[in-house]
């Protein structure tokens, strides 16, 4: 495995990754501040439903938040030019991760994948040709890399697609509640627009969409199916970029494609190579290190664990939310809620405004996502208690609906939600499950 692993292939994919990946970098960084979702997600607002930990993190809040997304961009039209490669994507990546915790009203699945990518690129020699850094430092040019670059990036773009794929095997997908729900409205889009209302389009959506997230990368890796695959995977992404508008991931899937070429098509087809790395009858012996080894596989077992961690919490994780983010659960239920929060103090019980603190980007995570719940109650109960009152309580009345079902109880009224616990690897009892919410 190690000889496997380590062995030198050529690297003309990376290379190319790295061009298309430092594009999409800068785009998104950018794009976040010319589309005004900085200012939505972290001017507009005084407080952000932050990560566990990162509660500090709100003294950076207002428009100061516009440096990082450009400090974002300009790392990543560094990365793609190949120009300070490793301290770019060491910068990217520490911004990045700061942003990503920051808050959780935006949370999306390619936002988490960016983050894992930007966690390896450092360790990539993907500036090793095509690059500004090759140009002015020819002793780093190479035509080859280790073969675990080459198969790390597509691997966790497996994880995403084979994880996504389990998860809408359930009920409502399988009679395509949710596509209805998204698509029922959207008659007047161009040209394809009337066959979005039809029942059958909607059946069609959701069974090759579990279709595809299994089966893509396995036909890529076969060489007779890999141009189907391909055209495949560009309607695919093309369609989901049209529709749902979900930034850059429909082009970032459309990137790892290239992995699964030969390298000598890619050279010639984007890099114009004329020479490509050809690998010693006789390969020299190498030592890797045994920390090396130890992170690469630590790295990918962590990778495979974390997705499933929601099936040792009780309950549905479609209801609960216990153990929802970071497993590639991707654009499967449409979640609605309603409720109110209410403060006793003695005998006098008054209802919370939400909109006293929150922007109406902000509110509906409440509603839905018990942990943003307990977290904008710990806000108002702090203030409270800032303020000097001591003796009072705080409860919810929360109902949501799951792919436009009936509304159920989401959260145990009798509760004091200021006082409970919020469990992070455990249920947290104030959380009612769905069984729980019908009885």
């Amino acid at each position: 495995m190690k000889k496997f692993l380590f062995k030198r292939v050529d690297n003309s994919a990376l290379v190319l990754f790295r061009i298309f990946w430092g594009f999409l970098l800068m785009a998104e960084g950018w794009g976040a501040i010319l589309t005004g979702w900085v200012y939505r997600v972290f001017v507009e607002p005084s407080f952000t439903f932050t990560w566990y930990g990162f509660g500090w993190t709100k003294v950076l809040l207002g428009e100061t938040m516009y440096l990082p997304y450009l400090l974002l961009g300009a790392m990543g039209l560094f990365i793609m030019l190949g120009y300070k490669y490793r301290l770019a994507s060491v910068l990217f990546a520490l911004i990045w991760a700061l942003v990503f915790f920051m808050q959780k009203t935006e949370y999306n699945n390619h936002y988490y994948l960016l983050l894992l990518i930007c966690a390896v690129m450092p360790f990539m020699p993907a500036n090793a040709s095509n690059s500004i850094d090759s140009k002015r430092n020819p002793s780093i040019h190479s035509l080859s890399c280790p073969n675990w670059n080459i198969l790390l990036l597509p691997f966790m773009m497996f994880l995403v697609y084979f994880y996504g794929s389990i998860a809408k095997m359930y009920p409502d997908w399988l009679q395509a509640k949710p596509i209805a729900l998204w698509f029922g409205s959207r008659g007047d889009f161009p040209i394809i627009g009337p066959i979005m209302t039809k029942t059958w389009f909607h059946y069609f959506i959701s069974y090759a969409g579990i279709a595809f997230d299994l089966l893509i990368i396995p036909m890529l890796m076969i060489k007779k199916l890999r141009k189907w695959a391909f055209i495949a995977t560009l309607l695919f992404h093309l369609f989901n970029s049209a529709i749902f508008q979900i930034g850059i991931f429909p082009y970032l899937g459309l990137s790892f494609a290239i992995f699964f070429w030969p390298a000598e098509k890619i050279g010639k087809w984007f890099l114009r190579r004329k020479t490509f790395y050809i690998a010693p009858i006789e390969p020299s012996p190498f030592k890797v290190s045994y920390w090396k080894m130890g992170l690469l596989y630590a790295f990918v077992v962590i990778q495979v664990l974390i997705p499933l961690r929601h099936w040792a919490i009780p309950g549905d994780v479609l209801w609960t939310e216990e153990g929802h983010r970071l497993s590639w659960r991707m654009m499967l239920r449409s979640k609605s809620g309603y409720g109110d929060i209410y403060l006793k103090e003695g005998k006098e019980s008054n209802r919370i405004k939400p909109e006293d603190y929150l922007t109406k980007n902000q509110i509906p995570m409440i509603y839905t996502h018990p942990d943003c719940l307990h977290q904008f109650i710990q806000k108002v109960g702090k203030q409270l208690e800032s303020s000097g009152k001591s003796n009072f309580s705080i409860s919810a009345k929360i109902k949501i609906s799951i792919n436009g079902g009936s509304y159920y109880d989401l959260i145990d009224t009798s509760q004091d939600l200021y006082k409970v616990r919020r469990n992070r690897v455990v249920h947290s009892s104030w959380i009612l499950n769905k069984k729980e919410s019908l009885n």
